[in-house]
């Protein structure tokens, strides 16, 4: 984990918006590029399955990112952490699951600072083991996650 610890830097501050779309439909989502630049926005698009994406998909994110979108993490195989977690502990999701992604992402350029859990399964626990990872984790639909503090 020390690997990575540098992407914990700058807390993302609240109240904010974050538009965000998660998986690996890497093409839709560029298809959308000129919609979000003619609209100034920005979003975070979480990739999974990063070390199965194709040579024109990655070039895809790397124009996505220079536009000033966010490229996070959603895990390498887009495993429900809370029964993974539970079944074989936090350490070995973040070694297995979580780490190995990262490493995928970064192998191309990539520093993940934002994770998004897949299915939106964690606990109070695995979320703050989590977080130490990242500037930013999204719950999911766990909006009481989302404090001022």
């Amino acid at each position: 984990m020390e690997t990575f610890k540098a992407h914990t830097g700058d807390k993302v501050s609240y109240p904010h918006v974050h538009l965000c779309f998660d998986d690996h439909a890497v093409g839709a989502w560029y298809s959308m590029r000129g919609a979000l630049l003619t609209r100034k926005a920005k979003a975070v698009f979480y990739v999974d399955s990063f070390d199965h994406l194709e040579d024109d998909e990655i070039d895809m994110l790397q124009l996505l990112r220079a536009d000033g979108h966010v490229i996070g993490c959603h895990g390498l195989n887009h495993l429900n952490a809370l029964e993974y977690s539970q079944r074989y502990g936090i350490e070995a999701y973040i070694y297995e699951e979580i780490i190995p992604a990262m490493e995928a992402m970064a192998s191309y350029g990539f520093s993940p600072t934002h994770f998004a859990f897949p299915y939106s399964k964690f606990d109070n626990q695995l979320y703050d083991d989590v977080t130490r990872l990242f500037c930013y984790v999204r719950p999911g639909n766990e909006s009481h996650y989302y404090t001022v503090s």
